[in-house]
């Protein structure tokens, strides 16, 4: 086996199809995993981060492990390239591959001198959590893990359903109706999906500037604000384009927009990644509107079995069953 370190991500076709090629056999794949998010959050956040990428390769020189990696400007800290933008972070390679990889990491971090690392967003479940167990005091590092929370999600199995129908019944249904039905006077609401670049790129600045105000109207400051995060999400955008995995949703009534999700879909599950809304319609709950009729858009899909919520807090989850979570340590 042999391990190779880059200090960047490199703008490599072939890699960037062995990477993914990688993410689509382990365990659970996830989109915060995929080449595209790292190489975006590269390009986004290079004034702070200083990416350290190791790629495991077999005896037959196939890609077998990735563990995409950052440390601090003294080199001492490292924690995982996408710890504050993807909702799970982990060390990528098959099962059997894992106590290897992360040990051969290990041994090399301390080789470069690297005094603590901090495995943010790691889930609970995965088989890493193991394998770092036991190789941290081999590799002289102390292990100390928690739990920092736990991610919703809504089993799209497990929701109740209308007799007959095969539709799912969603919480608070009369309030539902009423808020839809006060909010679309003009035209009946509906929900409108940019996928490719085209479409998402006059529709992403209505997002953002939304996000912001949305904040302020609420005394807080979006993190849309800073210009880092803004180009973060436009370069994922249009690398996420290409694969098909991004979806920018609007809930509109004729014209007018009401609410955002600047989500994906991988798999099977949708996510609910970055949700805003316009606060002059507060009143009728227009991002739990919005995530109630993703829910139910996801429910009618045969190849979709989650609606993940991720990890960050949001008032539109208020309400809702999830019937599944994933916890993060």
């Amino acid at each position: 086996m042999r391990l190779v370190l880059l200090k960047e991500v490199p703008d490599d076709p072939e890699l960037r199809r062995e990477w993914n090629a990688l993410v689509e056999r382990v365990e659970h794949p996830q989109v915060f995993f995929t080449y595209e998010w790292a190489l975006a959050v590269q390009r986004a956040y290079s004034a702070t981060l200083r990416p350290l990428i190791f790629l495991f390769y077999d005896e037959q020189e196939s890609l077998s492990g990735v563990a995409a990696l950052a440390s601090d400007d003294t080199g001492s800290q490292v924690s995982f390239l996408c710890a504050t933008t993807g909702d799970y972070c982990d060390f990528l390679s098959l099962p059997l591959d894992k106590s290897a990889f992360v040990d051969a990491v290990l041994r090399e971090l301390r080789k470069q001198g690297v005094k603590n690392v901090a495995l943010t967003n790691l889930p609970a479940d995965s088989t890493t959590a193991a394998a770092l167990r036991k190789a941290a005091s081999v590799s002289g590092f102390h292990l100390f893990a928690r739990t920092a929370y736990v991610c919703a999600q809504v089993s799209l199995g497990e929701l109740e359903r209308r007799p007959g129908e095969n539709k799912p019944v969603l919480p608070r249904k009369k309030m539902l109706r009423r808020f839809l039905n006060a909010m679309g006077r003009e035209a009946p609401v509906r929900l409108d999906h940019a996928r490719r670049w085209d479409a998402v790129a006059p529709v992403l600045p209505q997002f953002m500037q939304s996000h912001v105000a949305r904040f302020l109207v609420t005394g807080r400051i979006s993190n849309l604000a800073r210009p880092e995060r803004r180009l973060f999400l436009e370069e994922l955008a249009k690398l996420l384009c290409e694969s098909g995995w991004l979806v920018l949703t609007r809930m509109m009534s004729g014209s007018n927009a009401f609410a955002w999700n600047y989500g994906f879909q991988f798999r099977d599950t949708w996510f609910w990644y970055q949700p805003t809304f316009d606060s002059d319609l507060e009143k009728y709950s227009p991002g739990f509107c919005l995530l109630a009729k993703v829910i139910e858009e996801a429910a009618d899909n045969p190849s979709m079995k989650m609606v993940d919520l991720g990890w960050e807090p949001r008032s539109t989850r208020k309400g809702l069953r999830t019937g599944a979570g994933k916890r993060c340590t």
